[in-house]
């Protein structure tokens, strides 16, 4: 319970929580760019050129959040909001949530730690998915030990010749395979179902052979370790799956490219995947021969010409998704609290109707319980006027509990200027327990400011107690 209720005051809480807010319009302005590339220009662009656009939009897509939350975590102004506009400039950067409006509301604060919980939450889960898929990869590579015709070793060597492939490749029957895969990156192995080497022509085997060896060169093994990763981070974003799919169909497009260079009957090539498919199950964390999509795929292979990019679907969602997180974007600092500077140039917030509505609900309650709620309430409040609440009712409350309960979520700000306020009211408390209060919270902190303060006080307080609590956490007692 403790752990809950500090979970929304922790720092790093506010800055992830608008960047996931932030990153729905990010990831959609990327998919829709990609979208409008590969619809206009597609069919013109080799399929290795597309694939890299795919790969460079879902990069984009991760390193925009990463770069909003730097950028939030060093601004004071940690609840500004990006908009599409103030984005224009610069389409593929949208990575400065910097601008000039005001913090955000109340409100908006406390929802924040539910949407970074509810995304841990996400992520945890897909994670849990990733280690099960990678734990049965390495089952499979352990099981596959049955040896292969010496016929297709030396078909093997010979393409890897071809193809310029330098690292060992191994090459095992599996039986649990349905269709021929590529596992691991550094030392990779070539997997075969044993009815493949019955159904297939040797022609045919080649080309299958040639296509995974094309996917070894590419190193498509660890981009696609990569862009599990970025499904997992951005696994509530439709733009960022439909971007891994345009990865996974161009990346088969094109070692379907060299396996057509080694067999150039494209009508049996297209008849062995045909065959495979009809045999196979899922299995996504490998790299098989029937990976993507099978029909766009033949259909390419047997026209010679590139396909249209599809996916209207969910890209009509995602421009949706646009359109309504720009427009709240766009109109909410009409509707947040106005800013101004004061006398020494600092940003200050006014005080919203509802910060004055919080502090007359603590003001009105007449009972401890509910002046306690009431601080909880007024802590998801980051306007100065709640800050300056908070102060007021841990310096001058004649309640200690009420005291120590606003001293609590003034640490739990973990701010330069919460760690400020806890050594000023150190200075003023008279009350030793307050002081240990106070002193365990800078503790807790593990500041340069806040350790100073202890070492401080564990030289030169008067009181014996205090003192020798101050050492204990000096001394990481």
């Amino acid at each position: 319970m403790i752990l809950i209720d500090a979970f929304p005051t922790q720092m790093w809480v506010e800055p992830l929580g608008w960047t996931l807010l932030h990153s729905l319009w990010q990831g959609a302005v990327i998919t829709v760019v990609t979208w409008m590339v590969l619809r206009g220009y597609g069919v013109r662009l080799r399929s290795q050129t597309r694939y890299v656009l795919c790969c460079s939009a879902l990069g984009l897509s991760v390193a925009a959040p990463i770069l909003t939350f730097v950028s939030f975590s060093l601004s004071p102004d940690r609840g500004a909001m990006v908009t599409p506009a103030s984005a224009a400039t610069s389409v593929l950067g949208v990575v400065s949530p910097i601008t000039s409006a005001s913090r955000s509301s109340g409100g908006a604060v406390l929802v924040l730690p539910w949407v970074v919980l509810a995304w841990m939450i996400g992520v945890f889960a897909r994670a849990l998915w990733i280690t099960s898929a990678w734990l049965a990869v390495r089952r499979l590579a352990r099981s596959a030990a049955q040896p292969i015709d010496a016929m297709w070793a030396r078909v093997l060597e010979q393409l890897q010749r071809e193809l310029r492939v330098d690292r060992h490749v191994g090459l095992r029957l599996s039986a649990l395979v349905d269709v021929p895969c590529v596992i691991g990156w550094l030392r990779p192995i070539v997997l075969l179902p044993p009815a493949a080497c019955l159904c297939l022509s040797p022609q045919q085997m080649e080309a299958v052979l040639a296509h995974e060896l094309a996917h070894i060169k590419r190193h498509d093994f660890l981009i696609n370790s990569l862009q599990r990763i970025a499904e997992a981070l951005l696994f509530y974003h439709p733009g960022a799956w439909w971007m891994s799919r345009q990865i996974r169909i161009e990346r088969e497009h094109c070692c379907d490219d060299v396996a057509v260079a080694v067999c150039p009957d494209v009508v049996a090539y297209t008849r062995a995947l045909t065959a495979l498919e009809v045999s196979r199950h899922a299995s996504e964390p490998l790299l098989a021969a029937t990976d993507g999509d099978l029909v766009g795929r033949i259909r390419r292979l047997l026209s010679g010409r590139e396909n249209a990019v599809s996916g209207i679907a969910p890209i009509t969602a995602v421009t949706l998704l646009l359109v309504g997180i720009g427009a709240y974007a766009l109109a909410a600092p009409a509707s947040r609290p106005s800013a101004q500077h004061d006398s020494a140039g600092t940003l200050r917030e006014t005080s919203p109707a509802p910060t004055q509505e919080l502090i007359r609900q603590f003001d009105g309650s007449r009972t401890r319980r509910d002046r306690v709620d009431a601080i909880s309430r007024l802590s998801g409040d980051l306007s100065t006027a709640a800050w300056q609440k908070l102060v007021l009712i841990a310096e001058q409350d004649p309640d200690f509990d009420v005291r120590k309960e606003a001293v609590s979520y003034i640490a739990g700000r973990a701010t330069p200027a919460a760690v400020q306020e806890l050594i000023r009211l150190y200075g003023a408390s008279r009350e030793q327990a307050m002081k240990l209060q106070v002193l365990s919270y800078l503790s807790g902190l593990r500041t340069s400011e806040s350790m100073a303060k202890i070492r401080e006080i564990a030289e030169g307080d008067r009181d014996p107690v205090i003192r020798a609590q101050a050492l204990d956490y000096v001394l990481g007692r």
